[in-house]
């Protein structure tokens, strides 16, 4: 294993030498990057793990040059630039056309490296701000620069942006998510009462989305950051493998217990059909109520059960709004199945009475789900970020 020390005349030197690079006085070195016959220059990038008394300007070129490292590069026996010179443009962030003696082939190059840089003075601001991530130790000339800055004077807090960084991603996925199933679970609940021509009230509507699933969607963001870092990164696209799965496993157990629930309520003995008005909305029914009892369960459980913890998330209960906000929503929930209801908000909510089997199915039933849509959540977060399932092991 070969790992490189470089100074600032040594890295000038290589710079010089294997790229079309020119260093100025002014500062504007960063001209073109055509890479010569050889790519020692990228070898030299992968190699070095310290450099040091390097100038302001050797540290942005660094910087850059580590961006627009090729994930794949090979050069042919002969480069010719020509007519192509308009492809060349900053970096490698568009093609590089090889041209062989025998024949030709377009290579496309493409960032492999997000880079990172930490800096607490004024030489260091033009590399703080051509990095991925800057962060900046000081307040003063190099907080302009960097998108990040930090009041302890030492490079710990690096451990605290990455940390925080990836809580953040998470949680934004995380959101999604709820966001996703909530939509379907209210659409499923639609659906099915459509088929009897009936729909939700809007004071049930209403109590869904102002009194469960806003406070729940502001209050599951406030979770901190894990206080350990870990080499297995989060996901980066909103449309993996994974996040698509557990929307699918969710939604799937969802639908089928509420469709279970309408089945039931109309098979029990005591069961009585409403009239149907075609001029109304239908709502005063029983198969309308088990569906909103159902429900409300069902925006808890997925709440909880997309608040998975480690390894980028602290646990749910150190989220003390979070915690007893879904303490009191179950409360709320399940005091609206098993006792009767005040006459004021039975007419508000448009509930009806049910029988005491139907009550005890309905937390039953919620129970059992809640059961399955958490071990699949755990399941589905154990293979994603475990080190022997479909991810290869990653540096920081």
């Amino acid at each position: 294993k070969i790992e490189l020390v470089l100074t600032g005349k040594a890295f000038k030197v290589f710079h010089k030498e294997y790229t079309s690079h020119v260093f100025n006085t002014y500062g504007d070195s960063y001209i073109e990057n055509i890479p010569k016959e050889n790519n020692w220059f990228h070898w030299i990038l992968r190699k070095g793990k310290i450099y040091s008394r390097m100038t302001p300007d050797q540290k942005q070129i660094l910087v850059e040059s580590l961006i627009d490292l090729p994930t794949k590069f090979s050069l042919p026996s002969v480069l010719k630039i020509g007519h192509s010179q308009q492809l060349y443009s900053k970096g490698y962030q568009n093609h590089l056309i090889e041209e062989t003696d025998n024949n030709k082939n377009i290579t496309k190059i493409t960032k492999n490296l997000t880079v990172g840089f930490c800096g607490d003075g004024a030489n260091d601001c033009g590399a703080l701000k051509s990095a991925d991530i800057g962060l900046s130790l000081s307040e003063a000339e190099a907080s302009i620069a960097a998108p990040f800055t930090s009041k302890i004077k030492n490079i710990s807090a690096i451990d605290t942006l990455l940390r925080e960084g990836r809580c953040a991603l998470v949680t934004s996925f995380q959101a999604f998510k709820y966001m996703a199933c909530y939509s379907l679970i209210q659409f499923a609940s639609s659906i099915i009462l459509y088929t009897m021509d009936s729909i939700l009230g809007d004071g049930q509507f209403l109590y869904i989305d102002l009194f469960m699933i806003l406070p729940l969607a502001w209050a599951m963001s406030q979770t901190a950051a894990y206080h350990e870092l870990v080499k297995k990164r989060p996901t980066e696209s909103l449309f993996s493998v994974h996040i698509i799965l557990s929307l699918l496993v969710q939604n799937t157990i969802f639908i089928v217990f509420q469709y279970l629930s309408y089945w039931f309520i109309r098979h029990t003995n005591d069961f009585v059909q409403c009239d149907i008005d075609p001029k109304s909305d239908n709502i005063d029914c029983v198969e309308v109520t088990v569906i909103f009892l159902v429900s409300n369960f069902q925006y808890i459980i997925s709440v909880i059960a997309l608040s998975v913890s480690k390894p980028y998330r602290k646990p749910i209960y150190t989220n003390i709004p979070f915690t007893l906000l879904i303490i009191i929503i179950i409360l709320f929930s399940s005091y609206i199945v098993i006792y009767p209801f005040p006459k004021f908000l039975k007419n508000y909510f448009q509930i009806m009475d049910i029988d005491s089997s139907v009550k005890i199915y309905i937390l039953l039933i919620s129970l059992f789900s809640f059961i399955l849509v958490y071990f699949f959540e755990l399941l589905i977060n154990f293979i994603v970020t475990s080190q022997f399932f479909f991810h290869k092991k990653k540096n920081l």
